[in-house]
């Protein structure tokens, strides 16, 4: 669960692949990965197996990366603006006076988050080789304002967003997805999220949890005005 949005969640695999279901969406993937041979040129244990076995080996791979792709982009988009110097500041000059609220326009922005899922493959038991994906997330966000309150997103209104979602394994791109949506759309506010809270207060939420392979590169945010 994310502190703030925990219904209508999008995620990475859902804007890759669409409607497909994870085994489809597998499926995808492991054809990607074979038509680039993938599992033969990077491992000498399986260069002379045959075709099919290669295959196999591919759709274990593509079914083990499509399991990290259960990445949240609210959590993406909120990991990012919390760098915004803008939004932080309202949320402390809210958190100081009780009762307030601000709406803060937002200027055109990029927040580009970046991880790397790694599957590593075993042939009887020893591990001879690992995949490390390169997945990238571009949110170009115009026209958005932020509604916060007691230090805290309380609501977001208007906006567009150019999203893009790229996945890649050693430069060759395997899947690739542009689409215009709403911010609100990838961050549907149940309850507040939290920017700026006193030095006695704990951490707001409930930690995000992420899969132990998924190494998050980070997140940064780049004013376009």
């Amino acid at each position: 669960m994310s502190d703030g949005y925990d219904a209508g969640r999008v995620n990475v695999r859902t804007i890759l692949f669409g409607e497909m279901t994870p085994e489809e969406a597998a499926e995808a993937l492991g054809t990607a990965l074979n038509d680039h041979g993938v599992s033969g040129t990077a491992s000498r244990e399986l260069q002379h197996t045959s075709g099919a076995a290669r295959k196999a080996v591919d759709e274990q791979i593509a079914k083990a990366t499509t399991g990290l792709l259960e990445i949240d982009l609210g959590d993406a988009l909120v990991a990012g603006w919390r760098q915004y110097s803008t939004l932080k500041e309202s949320a402390r000059r809210t958190l100081a006076t009780p009762g307030s609220k601000e709406v803060t326009a937002l200027a055109s922005h990029r927040v580009n988050s970046t991880y790397h899922p790694r599957v590593d493959l075993f042939v009887d038991g020893v591990k001879v080789n690992s995949f490390e994906f390169d997945l990238t997330v571009l949110f170009d966000i115009t026209g958005a304002a932020a509604v916060l309150s007691a230090g805290q997103l309380v609501a977001l209104r208007g906006g567009d967003c150019l999203l893009t979602v790229s996945l890649k394994l050693e430069g060759l791109q395997l899947a690739e997805h542009h689409e215009s949506v709403s911010p609100g759309w990838l961050l549907p506010l149940r309850r507040p999220v939290t920017f700026a809270q006193s030095p006695t207060e704990g951490s707001a939420g409930i930690p995000e949890q992420r899969p132990a392979s998924v190494r998050e590169v980070g997140h940064s945010l780049v004013d376009e005005d």
